[in-house]
């Protein structure tokens, strides 16, 4: 089987969820990573070295046409590929295009994936966020590199700071508007912080209190697994941690039953600092939410995979 990660498309949750199938040794599996060198260093971080990358000019998938069709021909003389496995339309597209129906392609939501991750120990993650044990620690989080409003997360967490929350913002680095968030607390002489991430966030969780979901302009509708499948909800989840965001048809899905409590209606940043103070400020509290959605979310359908794929995890679990 031949996994097909593309960067731009599927993001972090595809990482994860070819971590956990990395793991079943009775399967032959070989990675395709497509992405620039910070996807490739984002595959480290999950413990990942693919076996072939490309790096289309721009991260513009469409311009991977021609070299992924060189490097299928040149893996398929060395390698006996029967399967490829994509995470995202975008990478299925890309594989019709360049192979047409010589392969047979396999698809799944990455995102049930995620809580089979090993994250970060809680202290070291802490720890390297810089975060005290007084201090609570609300995680800017998103499903692939560039998305995540750090400059409105920046504004979020002034107005908890500001009303005398003992809060710290951490944020990736990746994130869109890190620079303009810098300029916005550069205006306020820096009276509260953002802490910058340099790994992923879905390996990260373990260090947080409470997660900020920016679920980005990409998921203005839930039309079928990719970059909106929401793994990091699922990775925070299974650790008994709240997990706010804005309302859409993929907060609808997974969160429903909490929207009182973690769905901000109109997405401002007032509505979203309304939701979190008081997870803030409260402890009880917010392990409780955390509890609910853990429980919430273990009854959600699990991944289906191919037969064959099935059977070769199956035997792995027996083994």
């Amino acid at each position: 089987m031949l996994h097909i990660v593309d960067m731009p498309g599927a993001g972090w949750d595809a990482l994860a969820a070819a971590a956990r199938c990395a793991a079943v040794e009775s399967a032959q599996q070989r990675m395709l990573l497509i992405g620039d060198h910070a996807a490739a260093a984002d595959a480290a971080a999950f413990g990942l070295q693919p076996d072939y990358r490309l790096c289309p000019p721009l991260n513009r998938l469409p311009a991977a046409v021609g070299p992924l069709d060189r490097l299928m021909k040149a893996v398929r003389r060395s390698w006996p590929v029967d399967l490829i496995h994509v995470w995202s339309d975008s990478a299925r597209v890309l594989c019709r295009e360049t192979l047409g129906y010589a392969l047979p392609i396999t698809q799944e939501d990455p995102a049930p994936f995620a809580p089979a991750l090993r994250p970060l120990d809680r202290s070291a993650a802490r720890a390297a966020m810089g975060v005290a044990p007084h201090e609570t620690a609300v995680l800017l989080a998103s499903d692939r590199p560039g998305v995540g409003d750090a400059r409105r997360f920046a504004g979020m967490v002034g107005v908890l700071a500001l009303a005398e929350y003992a809060v710290v913002g951490v944020a990736p680095r990746s994130s869109d508007s890190f620079r303009r968030a810098a300029r916005f607390l550069r205006g306020f002489n820096r009276a509260w912080d953002i802490v910058p991430l340099a790994t992923p966030p879905h390996l990260a969780v373990s260090g947080a209190d409470i997660i900020v979901y920016d679920q980005g302009d990409s998921l203005v509708s839930d039309a079928g697994p990719g970059p909106r499948s929401g793994g990091v909800v699922h990775a925070a989840g299974a650790l008994g941690m709240p997990v706010i965001t804005t309302d859409s048809p993929l907060a609808r899905r997974l969160l429903l039953p909490l929207a009182a409590e973690l769905i901000a209606r109109n997405g401002t940043m007032p509505e979203i600092a309304r939701l979190t103070a008081p997870l803030c400020s409260d402890p009880a509290r917010r392990a409780a939410v955390g509890e609910k959605l853990r429980t919430l979310l273990a009854h959600t359908e699990r991944p289906r995979m191919d037969k064959r794929w099935l059977a070769a995890l199956t035997q792995g679990a027996a083994a």
